[in-house]
């Protein structure tokens, strides 16, 4: 996973018209920041409940409503360190999976050593999963108005929007200075190895990172029920057909 003073790496799904099509954040965070960042970003008419679900992560913010000059969205941090930054890649990585259905928006982390069985066989099932790390539950927000048509998102970018502004807080001198690209080569590389597609009782995407300087590997993965919108898969050169895409980058 990048990481490092300006570095911004995300993993997200967003709609058309934003925020009107709904935003989801499922890996965010910038600098050296200490733990992950799950967020939602959205049109009017929704806010941040858990419902009755457990969790462990820490509430950020409940409104979800953002604009171009708001923009902080509903979301949660995580408590544990293993799912950001070097700490993630000291451990080789692990899995992220979210689960969108017309109950809500849940998303979980695994360790490279926790990760369930269903997984790794490539038969995800949420049910058998322990407690997420971030639920959205419906009964605050209408999922199937304010999410839709999702393309899905895997980037680094350099200050923006978002590390310019929490820049001084976290690091030392400018992120123009920072951002120079000689001095990120070994902490801002990854390329994906592969995204695999499920058509079974889930819809879903498994993202094979490796940080190429390391050989350290991270798999970012995405879980969506069957009767949610399916994604559109964009970045690098990719090949895809029905039910299945793979890229390779």
């Amino acid at each position: 996973m990048p990481h490092g003073c300006s570095v911004w790496p995300a993993y997200w799904s967003v709609g058309p018209n934003w925020p009107a099509s709904g935003e989801i954040d499922i890996i965010e965070g910038v600098h050296e920041q200490n733990t992950n960042h799950y967020t939602l970003h959205t049109s009017s008419g929704c806010t941040l409940s858990t419902g009755k679900e457990l969790i462990t992560s820490e509430v950020l913010g409940k409104k979800c409503f953002s604009s171009p000059n708001s923009n902080s969205g509903c979301g949660f941090q995580d408590t544990d360190t293993r799912t950001y930054g070097h700490p993630f890649n000291e451990l080789a990585g692990g899995v992220f999976a979210h689960l969108w259905d017309s109950g809500g928006i849940r998303v979980w982390h695994f360790a490279r050593g926790e990760i369930p069985d269903d997984i790794s066989a490539k038969k995800p099932d949420p049910s058998l999963w322990a407690p997420p790390v971030a639920v959205w539950s419906a009964s605050a927000c209408d999922i199937n108005s304010h999410f839709h048509d999702h393309s899905l998102i895997l980037d680094t970018t350099l200050c923006g929007d978002f590390g310019t502004p929490t820049f001084a807080s976290n690091c030392t001198g400018t992120c123009a200075e920072a951002a120079d690209f000689r001095q990120l080569a070994s902490m801002a590389k990854k390329s994906v190895s592969y995204v695999t597609k499920y058509d079974a009782m889930v819809q879903g995407l498994v993202l094979d990172v490796q940080k190429k300087d390391s050989v350290q590997i991270s798999v970012w993965m995405a879980v969506i029920p069957a009767d949610a919108p399916v994604f559109v898969a964009k970045t690098g050169n990719h090949a895809s057909g029905a039910g299945r895409c793979i890229w390779n980058v």
